[in-house]
């Protein structure tokens, strides 16, 4: 077949994890980086499954001072197998379209409102961020 399709039946998202480092927090305005990677955990004949991680770090420092992330999982019709010669065929589709998929289920946005909930606690202002990245690496 030309166009390859997943034929999507019903979706979930859940948090996978935070990882907050208060002695990380930026005392001071600053440029803070946004690093977002996506990555497909499974993809077989029943589900595909997409992690989107969200690191913040200072500018020059290679520790994070907050990691959030969260999973989705597209479950697909049986027949979508058929829409595939192989399973890399499947996995490298998935891979190319996990971008558009974690967006269309808005879990960027929200990333973006966890983050913001999460730097704006103790009377701190919130960092927040687009819901959309499009790029690996963001400065704010």
């Amino acid at each position: 077949m030309n166009q390859n399709k997943l034929q999507i039946i019903g979706v979930n998202t859940h948090l996978d994890q935070i990882i907050y480092n208060c002695n990380n927090i930026p005392e001071k305005e600053g440029q803070i980086s946004i690093q977002q990677t996506l990555s497909v955990l499974t993809c077989d004949s029943e589900k595909i499954s997409i992690k989107m991680e969200r690191k913040l770090l200072i500018d020059g420092s290679d520790n994070p001072f907050l990691v959030v992330s969260a999973i989705g999982d597209f479950f697909l019709d049986q027949k979508t197998k058929d829409n595939f010669k192989s399973h890399d065929e499947m996995l490298e589709y998935a891979n190319k379209r996990a971008g558009f998929l974690v967006d269309k289920i808005q879990m960027g946005s929200f990333l973006s409102q966890l983050i913001a909930n999460i730097t704006g606690t103790f009377a701190n202002a919130p960092i927040v961020l687009p819901p959309i990245i499009n790029e690996n690496e963001q400065n704010i």
